[in-house]
C-alpha cells in the first residue's frame, strides 16, 4: 500500500514506488481504484513537465498512459519505450 518500505516488511510488497515522496499519495488514493490513481499520475506528469523535468515526465507518462498494453499498440509502445534507451 505504500506505507511500508520494501525492506521493512517480513513479506516484501510486490509493487512499491521507489520514490518515497509518492508513497503517501499512493496510499491515500489506492482504496479509490484505478481512475483516481491515473488522475493522480497524470497530475504528477503535468507538474513534472511544468517544472521543466521533461525526461522524468516522459518516462512517467509512458507508465501512466491507459491501454498501453493493448495488442494493437503493444509493438508501437515497445518501440517508443526502447527509443529512449
Amino acid at each position: 500500500s505504500g506505507m511500508i518500505g520494501a525492506t521493512s516488511s517480513p513479506i516484501p510488497p510486490k509493487y512499491i514506488d521507489p520514490d518515497i515522496n509518492k508513497r503517501f499519495g499512493n496510499f491515500v488514493t489506492e482504496p479509490f481504484g484505478a481512475p483516481v490513481g491515473l488522475a493522480q499520475d497524470m497530475y504528477r506528469v503535468a507538474r513534472e513537465y511544468s517544472n521543466g523535468n521533461n525526461a522524468t515526465a516522459s518516462k512517467d507518462l509512458f507508465y501512466t498512459l491507459p491501454f498501453i498494453g493493448l495488442p494493437y499498440i503493444a509493438g508501437t509502445a515497445r518501440d517508443l519505450w526502447n527509443a529512449g534507451r
